[in-house]
């Protein structure tokens, strides 16, 4: 090859040489097709007056179009079908060249290897290529071509590299979230650590965990709409399901559709398919490609994994370890809770936690910062066990401490956040609500980061109390959280509480929910504190199908004098 360039370079004029070697050395010093294609074109255009010219990249039986100058391309031509022995008898070429006066086209080879083509027109005051000009066009064509075949050869390295780099990467993640599953305990928390992972990662508006049992499906945990979602789970043939299935609006039916359903992965344990993991519609409305499903398959397996475990690890539950495990965890969240609470000549304080038979992460606190002020809160921590206890007693120990000094407290919820990422594991984190009550100016000022709104009622009002955050220990913050300072008014009735009150659910699977919660508050609002309290806990027991199963019940109220 290299004695073919010698022979063509012999012919070119010697006023042509100099041209050429500045080309050469200009055109070796890139590595980008399109910066590549730039200069290429617009050389061929200075040097040959050419006033219109397109490049298109030969690659999978296309040509596809990298750059044109001097006119515009229809979309219709961005990319043609062709094959390399049909160039000279192409319709979608001949209409390319007819529809914009196209008058020559140039294969750029590499040997015997079609790389692209180049269509050009000449100047209106020029036909064709002078004498002297041929052998430098060629030589120009020649020298690019290597070029181009080295630059897509280095595409193609780096594609490769870059894909081997994010298989290491999914593997590191996938290494990273195993651990983090096998400390789960619960089935519900599977759900929750899954959903934010891969609702966070792939940026997707709904997810639900479907386990098998037989020939039973149990839905673990779901954001989809409850009865259009159910009715498909009903209906569907989970022998029929091996391999992930792709929904989109061209290949749904409409109740699929509807449904908001996008993706369907199979969990699967030694080849056996024990649950599936759906996938909701994405924000962009992009399908997922092969590494994403890839991906989510194998975060699914880890997933079936620890569910399987969570099975084996509640056959041991009933040994002498894990119950005395249990009744530790158990005295560490007792031992959180406050015995008394403070005595106040402008307001009344109470609050009260029904434990679950499992350890949760509840916790809340009332006590006084100094003589005019007393600080309430309460917080609910993902997962329970000891893990849970530890970290509510962390929190606890974070709150003394700042406490014991003057603060603001929404640079203090900013330092508490930024500890607590730096303690917690990826996957665990807090909701948390604080305020101060000023007994003197009678004001509340609260900040909410992540929890559910506590209510405040002032007659037959009621006023949300979100303002805040972002949950405690999902990410580093640098600026304060937001806070808000309300004046309260005489009568006016503050109820913090977790969210056991409104995920209770019936024999129906039905939600207490938030409504049902706050109209029975509206309705008791009159009584004492700790009637108020009793009550609220009683409707919650006597809704649930399975008292003994609830999630812990934590509330704190706070009435103004």
């Amino acid at each position: 090859m290299l004695e073919d360039y010698s022979q063509q370079f012999s012919s070119i004029h010697k006023h042509h040489l100099e041209t050429l070697i500045d080309y050469t050395l200009t055109i070796n010093s890139f590595r980008d097709i399109n910066v590549i294609s730039n200069h290429f074109l617009l050389t061929l255009m200075g040097k040959f007056l050419i006033s219109k010219i397109a490049f298109y990249i030969f690659e999978n039986g296309k040509l596809r179009l990298v750059q044109n100058k001097g006119f515009k391309l229809d979309d219709n031509y961005l990319e043609i079908e062709t094959k390399e022995k049909d160039l000279s008898d192409n319709t979608s070429f001949s209409d390319l060249m007819k529809n914009y006066s196209l008058e020559h086209f140039t294969p750029v080879k590499l040997k015997d290897k079609l790389l692209g083509i180049i269509f050009f027109s000449f100047h209106k005051l020029k036909s064709n290529f002078l004498d002297d000009e041929v052998n430098l066009f060629e030589s120009i064509v020649s020298l690019t071509s290597i070029v181009i075949e080295n630059s897509l050869m280095i595409k193609k390295l780096d594609d490769v590299n870059r894909k081997l780099q994010t298989k290491i990467s999914q593997t590191r993640s996938l290494f990273e979230l195993s651990k983090e599953f096998s400390l789960l305990l619960d089935e519900n928390d599977v759900y929750k650590f899954l959903s934010y992972t891969v609702m966070g990662n792939f940026m997707i508006t709904r997810f639900a965990l479907i386990e098998f049992d037989g020939d039973q499906k149990t839905i673990i945990g779901s954001n989809f709409e409850r009865e259009k979602f159910q009715n498909f789970i009903d209906n569907l043939d989970i022998k029929s399901i091996n391999s992930p299935i792709e929904f989109n609006r061209s290949n749904s039916n409409n109740e699929i559709y509807e449904t908001g359903i996008s993706l369907i992965l199979p969990l699967e344990i030694k080849n056996k398919v024990t649950g599936l993991m759906i996938c909701g519609e994405r924000i962009s409305k992009s399908n997922f490609n092969d590494d994403e499903i890839e991906f989510l398959q194998s975060l699914g397996s880890i997933a079936a994994i620890s569910l399987e475990n969570i099975k084996l690890f509640r056959e041991m539950i009933e040994k002498q370890k894990i119950e005395e495990d249990i009744r530790i965890a158990r005295e560490i969240q007792k031992n959180l809770f406050p015995k008394t609470f403070p005595q106040s000549n402008s307001f009344e304080l109470f609050g009260m936690n029904l434990p679950s038979k499992k350890v949760g992460g509840d916790y809340f606190d009332c006590f006084r910062i100094d003589d005019e002020k007393i600080l309430i809160l309460v917080s609910d921590v993902v997962g329970k066990g000891i893990p849970a206890s530890l970290i509510m007693s962390n929190l606890q120990a974070m709150i003394k401490t700042i406490t014991n000094k003057s603060f603001e407290i929404k640079e203090a919820t900013k330092d508490i956040n930024n500890l607590m990422k730096k303690n917690l594991s990826t996957g665990n984190f807090i909701t948390f609500f604080w305020g101060i009550l000023d007994e003197k100016n009678k004001t509340l000022e609260y900040v909410n980061a992540g929890h559910n709104p506590p209510f405040l009622i002032r007659n037959n009002e009621i006023k949300k109390l979100e303002k805040g955050g972002i949950i405690l220990g999902v990410m580093e913050v640098n600026n304060a959280y937001e806070s808000e300072i309300i004046e309260l008014e005489k009568d006016d009735l503050l109820c913090l509480y977790t969210d056991g009150f409104i995920e209770a659910t019936d024999e129906f699977e039905n939600e207490f929910s938030e409504k049902k919660f706050l109209e029975n508050l509206m309705n008791y609002k009159n009584f004492s504190l700790e009637i108020i309290a009793n009550k609220l806990i009683d409707d919650v027991l006597s809704f649930s199908a399975n008292p003994a199963e609830l999630d812990d019940l934590t509330i704190l109220l706070a009435k103004v004098k």
